[in-house]
């Protein structure tokens, strides 16, 4: 399945230059800007940057998990120096409409908050960056782009820091920050989801080979609502024991991030 979403992405992009050739009006390619930010020192030696993704018109590009659709963004930091280590930060993503369903990422601009632990922190870093990653508008074209910048400055944090404010909080079942995670049951072919507090929406990842559905309200109050996910794929002979998700509640105003493990009933062991 993540082969054919990777193909099926690549062939639109075939199918709309071969329309082309024939005298139909060219479509709107989307185009993307990438940039590295500096957001200087922080605490322990490790140093804050950003990746930021300036994004045309109505493109959009991919989170983590990117729905029923698109590529997710791959960082490659081999060509820095001095960095022994870069950790990324994901902002929540959108639930975006598309012509294959639906796919969860970013519109307009997305900055991905970075620690970088550098090998000798007496002295400079040069960050470099080769990203693999997906935009869509009228068609989808998987893009190589690079960047490098000598960390130093710091003069971007404020930009850094409104997108470190998106990144879900880390969470644990039961327990603030809100919005918690209550409990999982499995009804049918589906998970339902309770949360602790109001939410707008979830999402719900799993290991390679399981694939789940959209979120959709199944009861509960308004304080603590329930949402149903279908699990649409799995691999053969996998049962729910054992199973490590991670849930990802979407509230009004803040957002949670929460690793659980499953028991053979499909609740929280």
């Amino acid at each position: 399945m993540a082969f054919l979403r990777v193909f099926l992405a690549a062939f639109g992009f075939v199918f709309w230059t071969a329309q082309t050739s024939l005298g139909a009006a060219p479509p709107l390619m989307p185009e993307a800007k990438l940039r590295l930010l500096d957001g200087g020192a922080g605490k322990d030696g490790a140093w804050l940057a950003g990746v930021e993704i300036t994004l045309s018109g109505k493109a959009k590009t991919y989170w983590r998990m990117p729905g029923d659709s698109g590529l997710p963004p791959l960082f490659d930091w081999t060509g820095s120096e001095n960095v022994k280590s870069v950790s990324v930060e994901w902002p929540r993503p959108e639930r975006i409409p598309d012509a294959s369903g639906t796919i969860l990422g970013y519109h307009g601009q997305v900055i991905f908050p970075l620690f970088i632990e550098p090998s000798d922190p007496s002295k400079p870093i040069r960050l470099a960056l080769k990203l693999d990653f997906g935009i869509c508008e009228e068609v989808c074209v998987p893009l190589t782009s690079q960047a490098s910048r000598l960390l130093g400055g710091g003069g971007d944090k404020a930009a850094i820091d409104v997108f470190r404010a998106l990144v879900p909080k880390k969470g644990s079942l039961g327990a603030m920050p809100d919005p918690r995670l209550l409990s999982i049951t499995r009804a049918a072919d589906a998970l339902l989801v309770k949360s602790g507090a109001p939410i707008d929406d979830l999402i719900l990842e799993g290991p390679t080979g399981w694939y789940f559905g959209d979120a959709a309200r199944s009861g509960g109050s308004d304080a603590e609502p329930v949402f149903a996910v279908r699990i649409l794929e799995k691999p053969s002979k996998a049962d729910l024991g054992g199973l490590a998700l991670i849930i990802t509640l979407l509230g009004r105003e803040s957002a949670t991030e929460t690793a659980v493990t499953l028991d053979p009933d499909g609740a929280i062991r």
